[in-house]
């Protein structure tokens, strides 16, 4: 098959010829005018506008249809403009304009040619969404991926010349909390007007100058005939041919805004693994706290919502989301969302695992059987009040509860014995989390910024394990019986306030100096009790062999610190020093225990610019970690079939210096991104768990060592315009050695991966849009044995458009798995859909096929630093569905 995807593709090359035309933009003193806008407008039907951007040295390239004449406008803010006309029919040619100025530099001025495909200003760029798309596009995501740098991964993660997109917004307010994944795969199309990209973000406009924030923001604009009026979409789909297995999809999308109020509701049911939103936007839903203290850990587990689903035999996936927001008046704001979703799975996955011991190997054929059941409410509520210019007040408070029912069967073969564990077990979580921000700017020198943040959380696990002869022997003080069966209870509470106080002083444009105070002060209580049930109705209690726990953590952080920004042309830098004051209390049964510390942590943030469109960015930062709550519980806890952890009382916290680089460049004169990202990570100590093995049977202790750990990863993609083509190139390397402790032997491990992979698109809208990609990757383990394994994926996607109504589409993969014995697996997985819509018309036709081929499993080896697994997942089998959508 992927074969005659390469055909396909490269049957879509043209003979058309064309013209190119290069030059450069500049003022009467030759000084170059980076950014300025060249539009070629045809001045014959048939023929597509085109556009350039100048580079930093003025340059720019336009690549126009040959014989068509063309009127070409040169524009840039406070310059007049300048038109030329050009009928040559020459392959090349070189023209350069020259710009006079208007005399009135503030004013932007009045072009003629309202559109402009692209205009950077400062930290803003914005797409003219009809410049890339070509009508055919049904969601957001599909016009993301024809805008320049701009890239959409399968997941709706949304990335900008390499940087990852943080916040989405419609109109300028939060969509959904700011997740891309449910904006890009909702918001129709034909309802975009401009897509507008702001770095360094903050929704305080006058912190803007001083807060430096990393976040890269997009927001939405729509179109003037969507707002005051209701638009979306509804879609029904059911299975075509195998009605037994009842596969179904039903959607709805609808969104209405208007200058005051903006309302949006999402609903979506399914069964064929169609997950509405990402592990990472739930992870923002459920955030809930001010970005000025957002380094706190989220003790909710909320992953199985959001978790892969296509990897199993059963999904049913149910969902609705409302997103609000209203002005009260130019100084009062109310926003929020609620978010409820059910999901049920099964799963089957066979695991054939090598435990490696230092002088022995145990093995395990194990097939792993589960069902889940999960169910998830959400509420949030956010205050934004103003009331004046220069002053700004936020209140938000959120609502969370989830249950999570999971009944799990394992049946484990090893060289000893076959064994059969069921597993049973409840979760129910709730928790409450609210933040107050006041922000404030007396004058152009000083503001001040004042945040309190509250969470309280609570989760009550219960499991039971059953099983049909002895296991852990040795380990848990099990009494013999006819059958086994385990109970255990667990309840966590954690309860955390923090305050931060910053002040920001603008001594003149290029020095700043920041003073921050602040405390950070957590609690948690961790219980947790063991027991077997006897077929004699009796209990054998576990708390005798030294299970059991029942402890209460203490955590304060006081602090102070103090920030100097300056700017050197355009070089801006932030050193940093703050100083910490640490206060660490347990209290269990082995007694109570205090640690005191005061440390001092420098930072180092840098960045370079080198013109608008290229950048060179540095941070450092020394950082400490403290331990959670169930590694200082120093009793034993049973954790599942073969693995009981005890925890350790007498750690402390680690220390680590991290560092990364990241270098973008953006050339529309060449056709050229740029996009590479370095990291480091030193611990000076480290918290590792040291591991008893007894064949598959494990103990793991955390320890605080003086051992250093060190990790390295280097990233990048190059992306190039060739012809009527977009070659991307991409490289991910990770270096990581660290010093592991099983059974009382030490050994210096090495974990390194390395993966490169090459794409080619079509970039021409007259085409169709059709891209081919290879990856290839390496992984290496060295330790206590040596390991490794390389992957080969091929991947293809093909969308074709015909007979004006028509749209075509398929997604192809083909990914095989070699390990160091030159065992080879692989699987491949096809997507296709035929869709029909006239232009004009609201209904929608399509008849999709999931999983084409009819792949029953998808396979994969992987190691760890005693475990060599080769797995088979079983996944969907094909489904067939014809849907019916109508557009509002």
């Amino acid at each position: 098959m992927f074969k005659t995807l390469l055909l396909l593709f490269f049957t879509t090359l043209s003979l058309a010829q064309s013209q190119v035309i290069t030059g450069v933009v500049a003022e009467e003193n030759r000084k170059p005018l980076e950014s300025a806008n060249i539009i070629a407008k045809p001045l014959q039907e048939k023929a597509s506008l085109k556009f350039a951007i100048a580079d930093n040295k003025g340059r720019y390239r336009l690549e126009l249809d040959k014989g068509v004449k063309y009127e070409i406008t040169v524009s840039y803010i406070g310059y007049v403009e300048q038109v030329w006309i050009t009928t040559t029919d020459d392959a090349s040619i070189t023209h350069d304009f020259i710009l006079q100025p208007t005399g009135e530099q503030l004013k932007e001025i009045v072009i003629k040619h309202l559109f402009k495909p692209i205009v950077i200003k400062k930290d803003t760029m914005t797409y003219d969404v009809k410049s890339f798309a070509n009508g055919n596009e049904r969601k957001m995501k599909e016009v993301l991926e024809k805008l320049p740098g701009v890239e959409v991964d399968k997941k709706g993660n949304v990335t900008v010349q390499g940087k990852k997109v943080t916040k989405m917004l419609v109109e300028g307010k939060s969509f959904f909390g700011g997740g891309s994944k449910l904006a890009v795969e909702n918001i129709p199309a034909d309802a975009l007007d401009k897509i507008e990209v702001i770095d360094h973000f903050n929704e305080v406009g006058f912190l803007k100058q001083v807060s430096d924030s990393d976040d890269l923001a997009m927001n939405v604009k729509l179109k003037a005939d969507k707002k005051k009026f209701v638009f979306g979409d509804v879609e029904a789909g059911g299975e075509v041919g195998n009605v037994n297995k009842g596969f179904y999809l039903a959607h709805i999308a609808l969104f209405y805004y208007s200058p005051k109020t903006n309302l949006s509701f999402i609903g979506d049911a399914n069964n064929i693994g169609k997950r509405t939103f990402t592990f990472d936007d739930l992870l923002r839903f459920g955030g809930g706290m001010s970005s000025f203290l957002s380094g706190r850990k989220s003790f909710t587990n909320l992953y199985s919502f959001a978790s892969d689903n296509n990897e199993v035999v059963q999904n049913k996936s149910q969902f609705a989301a409302l997103n609000f927001s209203h002005n009260f008046s130019n100084k009062l704001e109310i926003s929020g969302f609620s978010i409820l979703s059910k999901v049920i799975t099964a799963s089957q996955i066979e695991s054939r695992n090598e435990y490696l011991q230092n002088s022995a190997i145990a093995f395990e054929n194990k097939l792993q059987k589960g069902d889940n059941r999960s169910l998830l409410g959400i509420s949030n509520i956010k205050l934004n009040y103003s009331p004046n210019a220069k002053e700004k007040w936020y209140y938000n408070g959120q609502y969370q509860s989830s249950t999570n029912d999971l009944n799990n069967t394992i049946n484990s073969i090893t060289n000893v014995r076959s064994s059969v564990f069921q597993t049973l077990n409840q979760a129910d979580n709730t928790a409450i989390k609210q933040y107050l921000e006041w922000h404030k700017s007396y004058n152009d020198a000083h503001t001040t910024t004042f945040v309190v943040n509250h969470a309280y959380d609570t989760n009550k696990p219960q499991t039971r394990w059953f099983t049909d002869q002895p296991f852990l022997t040795g380990i848990i003080p099990i009494q013999s019986d006819n059958t086994y069966t385990i109970d255990q209870i667990k309840r966590v509470q954690n309860h955390s306030v923090d305050a931060l106080f910053k002040h920001y002083w603008v001594l003149n444009n290029s020095n700043h100096l920041y003073t921050i105070f602040g405390n950070n002060n957590g609690r948690s209580q961790l219980f947790t009790s063991e027991k077997q049930l006897l077929n004699t109705n009796g209990i054998n209690s576990f708390s005798t062999a030294g299970f059991g726990n029942d402890i209460n953590y203490q955590l304060n952080d006081a602090y102070i610190g103090v920030e100097y920004k300056f700017r050197i042309g355009v070089w801006t830098n932030k050193p940093a020093l703050y100083s910490h004051w640490y206060f660490m209390q347990t209290e269990q049964t082995s007694g109570r225990r205090v640690v005191e510390k005061q440390v001092w942590l420098p930072q180092w943030t840098s960045e370079f610019e080198f013109n608008k469109s290229e950048t060179l960015n540095f941070n450092y930062k020394l950082e400490v970690g403290f331990p959670e709550v169930s590694q200082l519980a120093d009793q034993f806890t049973l954790q599942n079939y073969n693995l009981v952890f005890k925890g350790n009382a007498l750690l402390e916290n680690e220390q680590f210096h991290s560092a990364n680089l990241r270098y973008s460049k953006m050339n529309m004169y060449r056709g050229i991104t740029w996009n590479a990202m370095a990291s480091y990570v030193k611990k000076e100590n480290n918290i590792r768990n040291e591991v008893i093995l007894q064949g598959i049977n494990q103990v793991n202790t955390p320890f605080l060592r003086d051992n250093p750990e060190t990790n390295y990863n280097v990233n990048g993609s190059f992306t190039k315009k060739i012809y009527r083509f977009n070659l991307r190139l991409s490289s991910s390397l990770s270096w990581f050695n660290y010093l592991q402790t099983l059974n009382g032997v030490t050994t210096s491990n090495d974990r390194n991966n390395q993966k490169v992979g090459v794409l080619i698109k079509t970039a021409y809208k007259k085409w169709p849009t059709v891209s081919v990609g290879y990856t290839k990757g390496f992984s290496q383990f060295q330790g206590i044995t040596q390991s490794k394994f390389q992957f080969d994926s091929y991947n293809a996607d093909a969308e074709f458009s015909f007979f004006k109504h028509w749209t075509y589409k398929l997604e192809y993969e083909n990914t095989s798995n070699t390990n160091a014995n030159q065992q080879r697996n692989f699987y491949d997985l096809a997507n296709t859909s035929l869709r029909y819509q006239k232009k004009n018309s609201p209904f929608g036709f399509e008849l999709s096929v999931n999983n084409v081929l009819n792949t029953s499993v998808k396979n994969d080896f992987s190691f760890s630093d005693y475990l060599i697994s080769e797995r088979t997942t079983f996944v969907l089998p094909r489904v067939v569905l014809f849907s019916i959508s109508y557009k509002l």
